[in-house]
């Protein structure tokens, strides 16, 4: 269909949504959203709140909000700047209807709309492919759509669907930016300039980033208008977009009049460059018409002439998404791509049909994430990248293999990861690196080398070369290259290395996963960087690395490059004489401890005098590997879970560290009920969810999985389609499931990493692939697809009462034992086994 075409269709599905209150109740989200279909998300207008969606081409993204704010960036380069919360945009779209000799402007998008706007109707639609806005009024039905190509075009395309026979118009607003910066600054206007050409606009953005790199940055905007057009106005400056320099958009006197005062033809230096279309054009009942345009970014000047030379063609565009729409299916469909199914559920506020839409966009928010260019505004977390490739690696496997070298590239020469980088804008620039020594940062890049050796079985990339950077005296990238296997034995010693000589465990430096208590780090007299401050949690991935290692080891010929017997025992002994407090209730698993254990975190006595628990070290006590040498640990976890437990599932701490709290760093400036401040920060939320299936407490773990699920909730602020970063409760601030973020939450990798290897069971290691779903499944049958070692691993739930559970293996009976440390029958997988193109696994109850 076109872009006509479809938009029609959508209102239709719309209306039939809206008007059938069966179906609105079937496919709700919160806050106004719906599920269209498994792919298509329908989002109404809402007051508090705002979802978004990425549309990427390697790293390069466009987030097209609900709100109607739409930025683009790569890394640290912006092309067009993100604005959110009232704030004019950088970029936006309007119709002009006719009224009183001038035109009342209607925002396309929803932001910066005028006060002048009459009576009218907003949805956005989001499908992987493309974001649509629709707005209806009573002279005329408006469509927007934005997509980016392979190419990293961005092709946006307005249309008006005509209901009476008038004349209107359709205009854009584009203040490209063009530089690598997240925000404008007062010189931005001299550095910029934008000249009208036959085709469109051309932008010009110079930067020195220092002495000897000198980028010239382009901006080429083209225009393709197919109706019949009464007149078309076009400026470059803001000033006279807007009617005066200290006007707001949605106050433009130009959208009122139907043209520009002006016209400008350049701008630069005295006046904020941006590219400005009003396009007049007499519209009949029942007819269309529409303006495309086409956005690159390029950094040469022949690039940029080229670009000028080639028109928007609608047609083109129109195919475009629907060939990306039969790519997608294609994908979706493979036999090695992820895939979950559900059906009939037993849980109390969420449907099997929406668990299984959401999944399916939760998947796609991995990959996003994992193969992101960055996880928040311009840089890269490492331990979030690792994170989310961990669980990317299952269905993308040969994508998430380049991602990994390309981040140990980024090393320390030493073994030390930053904790953020950039992707440089020049091979001889240096990378922007956020350097501080954050324990953990390592221990999540073992982990997911570990499970992509196990996951894809190949070994090669161990072999791959990569090189370092130095970080003393600035970054400065060295010559030396060395494998992937080196930079993880050096990644292990660095680590090793920071083994307290006392107690075993490993030191803090400025901070671990809870990156907002980053204090216990510090040095109690401030003669060192760093004192011996400890992070239990840290300490326990350590341990479980020691594990990963050995076995890495094991399959090479540098089988005793690392004592990895002999520390992980030091951390065993570590944890059980100075983590593990024996109290009279029990016993208590500590967060972490001050410079030479001058104070707990986490304690009976915090230093702020209160009884605390945390959520992580309890977890990780799990996870790691620690909880299966001595279950009898079990109740005092299942104790401090209750003391966790709230109205959206188990927070990082039962109290709250009020601001100046001392030892414990910056944790305390964020209020109560937020972030990791004991709040549901799902991250962590999902550690613990995934600590109760390992230990067979499915029905707990179901519990607080439903209460940190976005789609179960009443109300939301962040994107109801996806993971959340976290819900904040405060009662004195009228918080009550707020989230700061969503798109970049670690929280979606462990959601899938739960589901795949604890709800399914389908868990890859080196030693062998085992299958033990769940003793308990709240489904009548429940299917998972999952590539593993190049096989499509098909296990195929079904509950039919049969009071025992019952496996087969391509179709014949195999014993299954119980898992040792849940309980759950468990399968070893033969490497025959996984041999073939696909293994199909039943299991019944």
């Amino acid at each position: 269909m076109d872009l006509i075409e479809t938009a029609r269709a959508l209102l239709k599905r719309i209306d039939a949504l809206l008007e059938n209150p069966e179906a609105k109740r079937a496919s709700a989200l919160p806050d106004g959203g719906y599920f269209l279909d498994e792919n298509t998300v329908l989002c109404l207008e809402r007051a508090n709140g705002d979802a978004r969606f990425p549309y990427t081409a390697d790293g390069f993204n466009l987030w097209a909000h609900s709100s109607g704010y739409i930025s683009i960036n790569e890394s640290t380069f912006y092309v067009v700047l993100s604005a959110d919360g009232g704030k004019e945009p950088y970029l936006n779209f309007y119709a002009g209807l006719p009224a009183d000799g001038g035109y009342v402007p209607v925002s396309l998008t929803g932001a910066a709309r005028s006060p002048l706007e009459g009576e009218t109707a907003r949805y956005t639609v989001f499908t992987p492919q493309a974001v649509y806005y629709l707005t209806r009024t009573a002279a005329a039905d408006f469509v927007v759509r934005a997509y980016v190509t392979r190419e990293k075009t961005v092709r946006f395309s307005l249309a008006a669907l005509g209901k009476t026979d008038t004349e209107l118009y359709l205009a854009g607003y584009f203040n490209c930016f063009l530089m690598h910066a997240a925000a404008e600054c007062c010189e931005t206007p001299w550095f910029r300039q934008c000249r009208a050409i036959p085709s469109g606009f051309e932008f010009y953005s110079v930067e020195d980033l220092d002495r000897s790199t000198h980028l010239d940055n382009y901006g080429v905007l083209t225009r393709t208008v197919n109706a019949q057009e009464t007149g078309r106005s076009t400026t470059t400056s803001r000033t006279d977009f807007t009617g005066a320099k200290s006007n707001y958009l949605a106050a433009s006197r130009s959208l009122r009049t139907g043209r520009f005062a002006e016209g400008r033809q350049a701008t630069k230096f005295t006046d904020t460059a941006i590219a400005g279309d009003i396009v007049r054009v007499a519209l009949t009942d029942g007819g269309a018409a529409r303006v495309d345009y086409s956005l690159d970014a390029v950094f040469d000047t022949a690039s940029c002439a080229a670009k000028a030379a080639a028109l928007p063609s609608p047609q083109e565009f129109d195919k475009y998404v629907e060939e990306a729409e039969r790519m997608d299916r294609e994908k979706k469909n493979s036999p090695l791509m992820l895939e979950m199914r559900f059906e009939n559920s037993e849980l109390p506020a969420l449907s099997a049909a929406t668990l299984e839409k959401f999944v399916g966009f939760v998947v796609r928010q991995v990959e996003f994430a994992a193969l992101s260019k960055n996880s928040g505004v311009s840089l890269l977390g490492v331990r979030d990248v690792f994170q989310q490739l961990e669980a990317a690696l299952m269905w993308t496997g040969e994508k998430c293999r380049a991602k990994i070298i390309e981040a140990l590239g980024f090393v320390c020469e030493d073994g030390r990861p930053p904790r953020q980088y950039s992707i440089p804008p020049t091979p001889d620039a240096p990378p922007q690196m956020d350097l501080r020594k954050f324990i953990d940062q390592g221990v999540w890049i073992i982990d997911t080398v570990y499970r992509y050796l196990a996951y894809t079985g190949d070994y090669s990339i161990l072999d791959e070369p990569c090189g370092y950077y130095r970080f003393e005296k600035g970054i400065q990238k060295t010559d030396e290259i060395t494998t992937v296997l080196e930079h993880l034995v050096r990644i292990s010693r660095f680590l090793i290395s920071n083994i307290d000589e006392k107690t075993n465990c490993l030191h803090a430096l400025y901070g671990d996963w809870n990156d907002a208590l980053d204090g216990m780090g510090v040095s109690s007299d401030g003669s060192k960087e760093f004192g011996t401050g400890v992070s239990v949690m840290a300490t326990l991935q350590l341990y479980h690395n020691m594990t990963e290692m050995g076995e890495i080891l094991a399959e090479t010929d540098k089988k005793e490059a690392l004592p990895t017997a002999e520390v992980k025992k030091r951390l065993e002994r570590g944890l059980t004489e100075y983590a593990l407090v024996r109290e009279s209730a029990g016993r208590r698993i500590l967060h972490g401890w001050g410079d030479e254990r001058s104070y707990l975190v986490g304690s009976s006595r915090d230093p702020d005098g209160k009884d605390r628990v945390g959520l992580t070290s309890y977890a990780f006590w799990v996870i790691s590997g620690m909880y299966a040498r001595d279950k009898s640990v079990r109740e005092d976890i299942l104790r401090a879970y209750q003391r966790l437990d709230s109205k959206y599932g188990l927070r990082t701490f039962d109290q709250f560290f009020a601001p100046g709290t001392p030892g414990v760093g910056r944790i305390g400036n964020l209020p109560p009920g937020t972030a990791e401040n004991s709040a549901t920060y799902v991250h962590a939320t999902l550690f613990g969810v995934w600590s109760l299936f390992m230990m067979g407490e499915d029905k707990a773990a179901w519990e607080q999985l439903i209460k940190a699920l976005p789609v179960t909730h009443a109300h939301l602020s962040a994107t109801q389609f996806v993971m959340s970063n976290s819900y904040s409760l405060n009662p004195e601030f009228s918080m009550d499931g707020e989230s700061m973020s969503d798109w970049y939450t670690g929280a979606a990798n462990v959601l899938i990493k739960t589901l795949v290897r604890c709800v399914f069971g389908v868990d890859a290691t080196l030693e062998g692939v085992y299958i033990r779903p769940a003793a308990y499944m709240p489904f009548a049958s429940a299917k998972i697809r999952i590539a593993v070692r190049g096989c499509s691993v098909r296990v195929e739930y079904v509950k039919k009462g049969n009071g025992k559970r019952v496996f087969r293996v391509g179709g014949k009976f195999r014993e299954a034992p119980p898992d040792p440390v849940s309980g759950a029958p468990a399968l070893l997988l033969s490497e025959a086994d996984l041999k073939g193109e696909t293994l199909v696994i039943s299991v019944e109850d």
